[in-house]
Order: structure tokens, then C-alpha cells, then sequence
């Protein structure tokens, strides 16, 4: 199964994103923010 580096790509990028987040917010707000991407994510790459 060949690599998807756009994936990858986008992961890194996603994570980056994750990181800015729960370091400008309060923390409670930045895991209930995490936890909806994750699940949106999640819904796009395993309908």
C-alpha cells in the first residue's frame, strides 16, 4: 500500500493546528474543540 504523503501532510498540518489551539485557549476549551475535529475527520477518511 503506497504512502499518501498528502496525508501526512495534512496530519502535520492538522497537529500544528491542534498545538496553537490548546495553547491560546483555556484548556477544557481546546479538548472539546480537538474532540469535534477528530470525530469530523474521522467521519471523512472512515465513512
Amino acid at each position: 500500500m503506497p504512502i499518501d504523503f498528502s496525508k501526512i501532510v495534512l496530519a502535520v498540518i492538522v497537529f500544528g493546528i491542534f498545538l496553537l489551539i490548546l495553547t491560546f485557549l483555556p484548556f477544557w476549551l481546546g479538548i472539546i474543540i480537538i474532540a469535534i475535529l477528530i470525530f469530523l475527520l474521522w467521519k471523512k477518511f472512515f465513512p
